[in-house]
């Protein structure tokens, strides 16, 4: 996921952006954008003052567009019904081990 954020806000102040799993507080600057991956990290922001504003904007890939590619453009049960023998122990490791 991708995250920007927009705003006349004091970001040394407020705003700033939490990684909780990870344990770090990162500064956020006005027009700055930070990737990381949302699904497998907590994350927040740390309020801003009662007269700054701050927009956010995310940026985000289903994962349904990313198995399509990893599959040479095919669904994986187009993938299943055509890969080799090889092609599909490859892919079968490959989903275990993904969130590992």
């Amino acid at each position: 996921c991708g995250v920007g954020a927009v705003g006349p806000y004091n970001y040394r102040e407020g705003a700033h952006l939490i990684l909780w799993e990870l344990g770090i507080v990162v500064e956020f600057p006005p027009g700055c954008a930070f990737i990381f991956p949302s699904a497998s990290i907590s994350h927040a922001n740390i309020p801003i003052g009662p007269d700054e504003r701050r927009h956010s904007i995310a940026f985000f890939t289903a994962a349904g567009n990313l198995r399509y590619y990893h599959n040479g453009f095919m669904t994986d049960k187009e993938f299943k019904e055509r890969a080799s023998k090889e092609q599909r122990k490859a892919w079968d490791l490959y989903r275990k081990n993904l969130w590992k």
